[in-house]
């Protein structure tokens, strides 16, 4: 008996590592790591290139910078430096401050990770974009080291999809 195989879902994805050192600053850019082998974006530096000709579906999930306080000013972003704007929705990193039904901070949680999906419509021929975390360093810290193994890494999985 012979198979073959097909793809089953017509879109492309990569992933990224994400993590941070040095001093903290405010609005930190994350720093990547990896490879992107699957899709036409591509990695330099801290920032991937997106291009025109497909639909891009963007998520930045970050772990490792976390808010040093119960704060819901900061936020997980992913910043066009092709258009210089914050693009898509931010994912909120603080911890509940209030929980009663007359506040609704509670409801914040559920949107973790920042995710974008840019139109083929909106790239004119390619379009950079780096991840960042939207705080004061004041309000920030992140784990290093060993202190908290499951905070040392986030993730930016990039889908190409057919436009």
């Amino acid at each position: 008996m012979t198979f073959l195989s097909r793809p089953v879902a017509p879109f492309k994805t990569d992933a990224l590592r994400v993590s941070y050192s040095g001093t903290m600053v405010d609005n930190p850019i994350s720093q990547l790591s990896g490879s992107l082998g699957n899709t036409r974006a591509t990695l330099s530096g801290n920032e991937i290139t997106i291009y025109s000709g497909s639909h891009w579906r963007i998520e930045f999930s970050n772990s490792i910078i976390q808010p040093a306080i119960l704060d819901f000013g900061t936020y997980s972003r992913i910043y066009s430096v092709t258009d210089s704007i914050v693009i898509g929705t931010r994912g909120v990193m603080g911890a509940l401050k209030n929980t009663t039904p007359t506040n609704n901070d509670y409801l914040r949680l559920g949107r973790a990770a920042a995710c974008a999906l840019i139109l083929d419509s909106s790239i004119s021929t390619s379009k950079v974009l780096r991840f960042e975390v939207e705080g004061l360093a004041s309000k920030l810290t992140y784990y290093a080291g060993s202190l908290e193994t499951r905070y040392q890494y986030g993730i930016v999985k990039i889908m190409e999809l057919p436009a």
